[in-house]
């Protein structure tokens, strides 16, 4: 679930989860505003993506329809990204809610069963502010080849300046 509009990091994250979670054999159904930029993208990819209109986080209707969407599906688990689709989305019994902190405005995280962090420091915030289980996962990148590492030099490296040392 994810209702952010524009094109950045939090869009792009919910992509490559999607990405990630369709490459690893798992159905997707995605909940995100209509007329988001990544509405293209998501016809792209092999996902269920379902339109919820949202007039910010207290909408009652956008609350009622997320949770009826969700009992309808019936996923193992609920990921969402960015605060308004934390504030929106309803703890359901026993289908675990999973949010993923983007930045340090974290007041309905508590209500999260894991909360990720996309840095360390975000983990660390997340657990500090009382999250029970907090994991550390960086944002995604497409790799089209085995990640080989550098290679070492060969002798010496040479560094150079050209300048006026003042």
């Amino acid at each position: 679930i994810m209702f952010g509009k524009g094109k950045g990091g939090l869009e792009q994250a919910f992509l490559d989860y999607n990405t990630l979670l369709l490459e690893s054999d798992h159905q997707v159904t995605t909940l995100y505003q209509p007329g988001a930029y990544i509405e293209e993208a998501l016809k792209k990819q092999d996902v269920k993506a379902c339109p919820v209109s949202n007039w910010g986080k207290w909408d009652l209707w956008s609350m009622y329809q997320i949770r009826r969407l969700i009992l309808q599906e019936k996923p193992d688990a609920v990921i969402v990204h960015g605060n308004r689709a934390l504030a929106l989305t309803p703890p359901i019994e026993n289908i675990p809610l999973i949010a993923v902190a983007h930045n340090y405005s974290l007041d309905h995280f508590t209500k999260a069963d894991w909360g990720v962090g996309v840095t360390k420091a975000l983990a660390r915030a997340l657990n500090l502010k009382g999250v029970r289980q907090t994991h550390h996962i960086p944002n995604m990148l497409p790799l089209t080849k085995p990640y080989e590492g550098f290679q070492p030099w060969e002798g010496v490296p040479v560094i150079g300046a050209w300048g006026r040392f003042v």
